[in-house]
């Protein structure tokens, strides 16, 4: 609930944003899922990135209302959710999925991009392809 996230972890992510701060290091933490009522409350803690932003369906956070209200300097590791890649899509639906969720605007922001799921045993490598060759014209171009 925002509220108990405001008074519990606001103070201590604020505490660990300060320490890391004054030792000359970049605080990021990790949060992942339904994050989205929280990006208020996460402005106040100083901490300047968040690993595993989880965009719909899986979460509720699109990587840019992060930006949006955390501001441009903010790091999103990306989380390229295991619904966007793995079966049952096809390998085409793969590369479309990967197409819409990054685009051009967002990788001009401090954003890393994380695939989740890369260690489900029997994931056939087509997949991890389908997602690399998605990616190579739109990080490269």
């Amino acid at each position: 609930a925002p509220a108990t996230f405001a008074r519990h972890s606001v103070p201590h992510l604020r505490s660990f944003a300060d320490i890391m701060h004054a030792r000359g290091k970049t605080a990021i933490t990790h949060m992942c899922g339904h994050i989205h009522g929280l990006l208020s409350s996460i402005a106040q803690t100083g901490i300047d990135g968040i690993n595993y932003v989880t965009p719909p369906p899986l979460g509720d956070t699109p990587w840019a209302e992060v930006f949006e209200v955390l501001g441009d300097d903010f790091i999103v590791d990306a989380a390229i959710t295991p619904e966007l890649w793995m079966a049952p899509a096809t390998l085409d639906e793969v590369r479309r999925n990967i197409e819409a969720v990054v685009t051009d605007d967002l990788l001009e922001r401090n954003i890393m991009l994380t695939a989740g799921a890369d260690g489900l045993p029997g994931t056939p490598i087509e997949r991890f392809t389908a997602v690399t060759e998605a990616l190579g014209p739109i990080v490269l171009s």
